[in-house]
């Protein structure tokens, strides 16, 4: 709205120079008058749309707001864990594991819950394993293979060094 007396008395100006200058007529000086008006409410209508969508992309992404939906959460399984019953808290993810297929995060917890508290490194790596396979999300892939290294190397680690993690890992994928 600041925009408009400005851009119109800027215009005008500009016109009285060309006009003084004498490389435009008076008759053109006087049409690009009349024109100002509306070519200040364009340049107001454009500035306040411009401003309005990269002040609202901007929100957005500092936000995170969009279609990325927030991970699934798991509050039994959570408090469970929290008072140290870290068997129950497994069995609920595996009950829930069999209800929902699908559900990569449960199979990421759950396998760095039997990796990190309950030494269960067998079932661990073939969690792990399955996310890989299932064709998860970029961030849940990365969490996987993230996984399976810090328990290559926990378990492993006479098995050859970084090659043997990688080729090991290269395996899994192509299963």
């Amino acid at each position: 709205m600041f925009f408009g007396p400005a851009c119109f008395v800027m215009l005008s100006f500009l016109w009285y120079f060309f006009l003084r200058q004498q490389w435009i007529s008076s008759g053109v000086f006087l049409l690009l008058v009349i024109l100002n008006v509306p070519v200040t409410i364009a340049g107001i209508v454009a500035i306040h749309r411009t401003v309005g969508v990269t002040s609202t992309g901007l929100v957005k992404a500092i936000f995170a707001a969009g279609n990325i939906p927030p991970p699934p959460t798991y509050p039994r399984q959570d408090v469970m864990i929290a008072r140290g019953q870290y068997t129950e808290a497994a069995d609920y993810f595996r009950d829930h594991i069999r209800i929902e297929p699908g559900d990569h995060e449960a199979r990421l917890q759950l396998a760095q819950l039997l990796e990190t508290r309950l030494q269960g490194h067998e079932e661990a790596e073939r969690l792990y394993q399955e996310v890989r396979r299932m064709q998860p999300d970029p961030r849940q892939e990365m969490r996987a293979a993230n996984g399976l290294i810090d328990l290559y190397r926990r378990t492993r680690p006479a098995a050859g060094g970084a090659g043997a993690i990688r080729g090991s890992l290269s395996r899994d994928r192509g299963r």
